[in-house]
């Protein structure tokens, strides 16, 4: 912090944060000038970019594990409000769900599955923020 405030030497440092919940940071390192002195927000991706993202990832798996166009569609409209990141680990958790029953269940049914998980997650997460 010293480094960001000015009180040591700084050069050549470089911070970079980022987060999906700036509401849970502490506002002294959020709000107090110089220490992030640009700040970029980023919206959360609409139903045709969730639908690009997906069919993206789906083109680039491995034949096995790709999913139907009509999964690919359910997943983009059910996602919303799912950042990019929360897409991204839409597909790294199923993944690794497929391997982990050694591909005997299709990837249209895990990814559904951990939609939902990830979907409840989400919602855990935004009644402890309401609590607190």
């Amino acid at each position: 912090m010293n480094e960001l405030d000015g009180f040591r030497a700084n050069a050549g440092v470089v911070v970079l944060a980022t987060t999906n919940h700036p509401e849970k940071l502490d506002t002294s390192i959020l709000d107090r000038p110089s220490r992030f002195d640009r700040k970029y927000y980023f919206n959360v991706p609409t139903d045709a970019e969730r639908l690009q993202y997906v069919q993206k990832w789906n083109t680039e798996l491995q034949p096995e594990l790709r999913f139907s166009p009509t999964t690919a569609s359910s997943v983009a409209l059910k996602t919303d409000g799912f950042s990019f990141a929360y897409l991204k680990e839409l597909f790294v958790s199923s993944m690794t769900q497929w391997m982990a029953l050694e591909g005997n269940t299709q990837m249209d049914e895990i990814l559904m599955e951990q939609l939902s998980w990830l979907r409840g997650q989400m919602s855990d997460s935004r009644e402890t923020q309401i609590s607190t």
